[in-house]
């Protein structure tokens, strides 16, 4: 940021008094208003580092940082633990030779720890940035139920599955509008796409015996629908809790 940007006001307040009632003076306001900045500044400066827009370097490092400082979760910004993050319930209607299944209980388990930062590119001007990411191990847990034919064999089947996945390459794509609160400018994210791809799913069941089940999975590919609103939702709730709250001048350095 610019030294003009980073120079914040810290005036003494100056009161003033009319017919023996205090008021307030636009000074004084402007003072309070400064130092409630300054101390969401000190909350979010140790781990969200100011970068230049075009210092990829930087930018890499410090969303880094972020992503890990997250692990568990941060109140002041009310963004959740991502070592273990709930999901929402599934229903996934597959092919219709296959029987419709419905997941609940989805979480996902070490997040923080396992995304890594290839690359970034942030385009204020247009609004547009781009990240690329790996996770090379990420668990989901889920209670399952299967019900429906499986090649003309009725299926009715409960399990609970572990679901590991590794190499996991994350292109995320994501639109944005610069909004003013204040006459401050913040960030808002207003679509996130994920182009995602697995090298490696690891399927473990409660019941050893469910060789149903296992042939269901292995013959339709519809993980890939879970994981996708998985990353699009977690990306974008996680951007829009760090741009709607600071400003966008104390996250790109001019």
């Amino acid at each position: 940021m610019s030294d003009n940007e980073n120079e914040m006001d810290f005036t003494p307040p100056v009161a003033s008094f009319k017919s023996s009632k205090y008021v307030v003076s636009i000074q004084l306001r402007k003072y309070y208003f400064n130092v409630l900045r300054f101390c969401l500044f000190l909350t979010i400066a140790s781990y969200i580092n100011p970068c230049k827009v075009n210092d990829e370097s930087c930018l890499k490092t410090s969303i880094q940082n972020t992503i890990l400082k997250l692990k568990d979760g941060d109140k002041d910004l009310e963004i959740f633990p991502l070592k273990r993050v709930k999901l929402s319930d599934l229903k996934v209607e597959m092919s219709s030779s296959m029987p419709k299944q419905s997941m609940t209980n989805v979480f996902m388990d070490g997040l923080s720890e396992n995304i890594f930062i290839d690359s970034v590119k942030i385009n204020l001007t247009s609004c547009k940035m781009q990240l690329h990411l790996q996770a090379p191990h990420i668990k989901f847990s889920y209670d399952v139920t299967i019900k429906g034919k499986y090649h003309s064999t009725d299926v009715d089947i409960t399990d609970k599955v572990v679901e590991t996945t590794t190499t996991t390459h994350l292109p995320v794509y994501m639109n944005c509008k610069i909004t003013e609160k204040g006459g401050i400018k913040y960030i808002n994210i207003t679509s996130v796409a994920v182009d995602l791809s697995i090298e490696n799913i690891t399927l473990q069941f409660s019941n050893k015996d469910n060789e149903v089940y296992k042939s269901i999975i292995l013959e339709e590919t519809r993980f890939y629908s879970l994981t996708d609103s998985a990353w699009n939702d977690i990306i974008k709730s996680i951007a829009n809790k760090i741009f709607n709250s600071i400003p966008v001048n104390e996250l790109f350095q001019e």
